[in-house]
């Protein structure tokens, strides 16, 4: 389930796909150099580049060129003053900002505009993205930018002038909405101010960090710019062309369509956006504080529209953020790349924001904003990272699992519940439901197919598939969904107790005769004809394949010194080998544990041995203990020792490699059988095996199910 970065402005609550990237503009090179840590300067005419002192980590080389026309600007109220300068210093985010002094013409300002009303730009695939200046020279015609990395940047004015209309009198930040374009709705001015006042008011106790969300902008004595505007120039954005209803352009500057419909405060458009402009300013303080700071397209658009649903659940959005089908495929990916499935998958992905603030508290979503844009490398990671934050002992993988169970069976999240609203809509309805018998497998597999229709980010039904398997026995559960697809499968016990058993293109599982039913559900990523086979193979056993050995210490070098002794030693994947030298006598004692490794597949029923073999020299014994572990997500499996049918090495049991202060060597041999384990809630998915001597170092043998 793969994460990558957004690269556009977070968008407003019409969706769609990234369009094709445009015709690159011709570049005639200017200048080049080379900076280093220390700093410097690159001029050429018309611009000059100043890097501070540690803003490059290493001798970086630095190309400087100019389009040699600035590209159209969609934005017609928009136009560029000087040239469209091309900078490239490698793919990098500097350590500093550096300052870029670039000079405009005055000739081309309109007719009432001044060099106070400049304003920065950057030239994109899609148009001009608006930042901040930094400085204003009036008298050289000269603006400064400070820029976090290279692209294009130019200088540019607005020909018509925004009008602020109304400034924030007590909010810990400045809100000034301006209207640069007559807004359809008379009265929308004052719904965005006081939907954004109250947006602010009620997301605050969410964010417990035990600070509340940062009030946008990032900075101090820094005004929040809302502007309501025509934002047809960003159509091309959008699948069918349409225009959003808003963009979050940066920690400081949103803009809202003139034509939205403004039902009310608080609104759920403005929230949406606002929250954009918090998540800016969450990466704008990171990367103050030395992150790399990342874009997440799926985050950010399943964070503004949970926060947009906790304001204002009356109008949360339509049912898209709602939409039960969304916990049904994998949990996180990019909605904005190219082949994206589903763009609104990551709108739905608010679904799941609810489900964490319900379990872990008010301040997941705060969590997750927090984790995003430090040096998570992927979405996964940033939502393990937060979920343990929150709860050391819960996992990111068994929280979606549940979720997954309580969305479908149990209608235990979603804003509707949240806000004491019916959820009968999460459900699956039972006319989705198409109910397969298995009879047991024999000599040959039992097999069905189906031919299910297939609707884009849609569930093709849900397949309830019952089995039958004789008492005490255990076969193979397949299922296999072709085209581009994802498949989930849950068990269901008698008791009635379900959990996700697998997911992905292909399910295989082993059932025995406790699984009542197993719940399939289909989802399509395209309009394409989904074949579904499912079928039951005859009893098996269980075989588990070595994945993995894990030395204790990493690196396998046993170093511990204090006012008594020295130990020194190493671990392989075979043997532990220690010396002791104690400080007020200097003795010498060593000791060597060494082992037969256990197979590379153990396979349930079947016996395997190891023989565990002991010695010391000096005055030291023979400590050490040799565990067998079965572990998975939700209990053990279970190792059988001959001749103790009953002990289950599940626990800390030592197997008798204990020495009396005589004995110089000793070894034991024994015989261990893997068995399913009778716990209900476990997969018996991954085993372990340890080796670990008396101070505590060792040798961990991780096997996964086959």
């Amino acid at each position: 389930m793969a994460a990558a970065v957004l690269t556009l402005g977070a968008g407003g609550a019409n969706r769609g796909a990234t369009p094709p990237v445009a015709a690159a503009p011709t570049v005639e090179p200017r200048t080049q150099g080379t900076i280093d840590r220390g700093g410097g300067a690159i001029t050429s005419d018309g611009i000059r580049i100043a890097f501070p002192p540690g803003a490059v980590p290493a001798v970086t080389d630095v190309r400087v060129g100019v389009l040699t026309a600035a590209p159209p600007s969609p934005d017609a109220n928009l136009i560029v003053v000087s040239p469209v300068w091309d900078l490239d210093a490698g793919p990098r985010v500097f350590d500093a900002p550096v300052e870029v002094a670039i000079a405009y013409d005055p000739t081309r300002l309109p007719p009432g505009r001044t060099a106070a009303d400049l304003i920065g730009v950057l030239a994109t695939d899609t148009g001009y993205a608006r930042l901040p200046v930094a400085a204003v020279d009036p008298d050289r015609h000269v603006v400064t930018l400070r820029l976090p990395h290279f692209s294009r940047p130019a200088i540019a004015v607005l020909a018509s002038p925004s009008r602020i209309v109304k400034r924030h009198p007590s909010l810990p930040f400045d809100i000034a909405v301006v209207d640069a374009y007559p807004p359809k709705d008379p009265a929308m001015v004052d719904v965005l101010y006081r939907s954004i006042e109250r947006a602010y008011r009620s997301l605050t106790p969410h964010g417990t960090r035990p600070e509340p969300f940062p009030a946008p902008p990032a900075g101090a004595d820094e005004r929040l710019l809302v502007e309501v505007t025509a934002l047809d120039y960003l159509r091309t954005l959008y699948a069918g062309g349409f225009t959003p209803s808003g963009v979050a352009h940066s920690h400081d500057l949103l803009q809202i369509d003139y034509r939205e419909l403004t039902p009310g405060t608080p609104w759920d458009a403005a929230v949406h956006e606002f929250f954009h402009a918090i998540q800016w300013t969450y990466r704008e303080r990171a990367r103050r504080d030395g992150a790399r700071g990342r874009w997440s397209g799926f985050i950010a658009e399943a964070t503004a529209n949970w926060a947009a649903q906790v304001v204002a659940p009356a109008y949360a959005n339509g049912d898209v953020a709602l939409d039960p089908e969304f916990c049904f495929v994998p949990l996180v990916y990019d909605p904005f790349a190219v082949g994206d499935p589903d763009v609104t998958h990551a709108y739905a992905g608010a679904i799941f924001m609810h489900y964490l603030t319900a379990r872990l508290g008010g301040a997941a979503v705060n969590r997750v904003l927090g984790q995003t844009y430090q040096d998570a490398t992927d979405d996964t990671q940033v939502l393990e990272r937060a979920v343990r934050e929150l709860d050391p002992s819960a996992s990111l993988d068994a929280l979606y699992r549940q979720f997954v169970i309580d969305v479908l069976f149990h209608q235990r999240v979603g804003a509707r519940a949240l806000h004491d609203r019916p959820a009968d809509t999460l459900k699956v309805p039972e006319r989705m439901v198409t109910t397969l018998e298995l009879g047991p497998a024999g000599d040959q597999p039992v097999r069905v197919t189906r031919e299910l229709t297939g609707r884009r980010h849609a569930v093709a039904g849900m397949i309830k598939v019952v089995p039958t398997v004789p008492s005490g026995t255990r076969q193979t559960f397949t299922a296999e969904l072709a085209g581009a697809s994802w498949l989930w499968a849950i068990a269901e016990d008698a008791a009635g107790k379900q959990r996700v058993v697998g997911g992905g293109a292909s399910v295989r599982v082993t059932i025995d005769d406790q699984v009542r039913a197993v719940w399939l559900l289909p989802v399509s990523f395209a309009d394409v004809a989904l074949p579904l086979a499912v079928r039951m193979e005859r009893s098996t056993r269980l075989t588990w394949k070595r994945t993995q050995v894990e030395i204790s210490p990493p690196g396998g070098a046993i170093a511990r010194s204090d006012d008594v002794s020295t130990l020194s030693g190493t671990v392989t994947e075979r043997s532990i080998t220690t010396t002791e030298v104690f400080a007020a006598t200097g003795n010498r004692n060593t000791f060597t544990l060494s082992w037969t490794p256990p197979p590379e597949r153990l396979e349930e029923g079947v016996p395997f041995a190891m023989e565990l073999t002991g010695t010391a020299a000096g005055s030291s014994k023979i400590m050490s203990s040799f565990l067998v572990l079965a572990e998975d997500a939700r209990g053990s499996a279970t190792f059988e020792k001959e001749g103790h049918p009953n002990v289950t090495l599940s626990l800390d049991i030592h197997v008798g490699v204990g020495l009396s202060d005589h004995a110089a060597n000793a070894t034991e041999r024994a015989r261990f059988t893997p068995r399913r384990s009778p716990d209900p809630d476990s997969d018996n998915r991954t085993l372990a095996i340890q080796v670990y001597s008396a101070n505590d170092a060792g040798v961990v043998y991780l096997y996964e199910l086959e």
